[in-house]
């Protein structure tokens, strides 16, 4: 995403982004990348899963990329002049977007699967600790004594 840096901070930027959509793209990427380093942290590092992820955030951030460029290089071969519309770039980031979202759908799933599992575990560890305690303690209910 680093186009849409080199654009804000141009002291004559070659084209205008929708601030809207930039502020949306740059939460969903952070959200994800940090989502990420928790999923390979809670792994042990590297698999598939956190992987396969990677890549489709890594895919969906170079799309937004070569549509902003691709815009660029366009007004640039035009002239100034719109050859393709600002609605296109607006609708190609806008599916970035929902792309990421649905991305962002998946990895929340994970992350609330991932602390199920964990308290789950914290639940079972904790059972294990108390059983012992009360082992040694052997109580007969309903006996009166003889």
């Amino acid at each position: 995403m680093h186009i849409i840096e080199q654009i804000q901070n141009h002291p004559r930027p070659p084209i205008s982004l929708n601030k809207e959509q930039v502020e949306s793209l740059s939460e969903n990427v952070n959200f994800l990348q940090e989502s990420l380093e928790g999923y390979s942290n809670f792994n042990g590092g590297s698999n598939k899963d956190s992987d396969a992820l990677e890549s489709r955030i890594a895919d969906a951030a170079y799309a937004a990329e070569d549509i902003i460029e691709s815009h660029i290089v366009d007004r640039i071969q035009s002239h100034g002049e719109n050859v393709r519309s600002i609605e296109d770039l607006y609708d190609g980031l806008q599916q970035v977007i929902h792309d990421l979202g649905l991305i962002k759908k998946e990895v929340t799933e994970i992350k609330e699967k991932m602390t199920k599992i964990q308290d789950d575990e914290q639940l079972h560890t904790n059972s294990l600790r108390r059983s012992p305690s009360s082992m040694g303690q052997n109580t007969m209910v309903g006996f009166d004594g003889v």
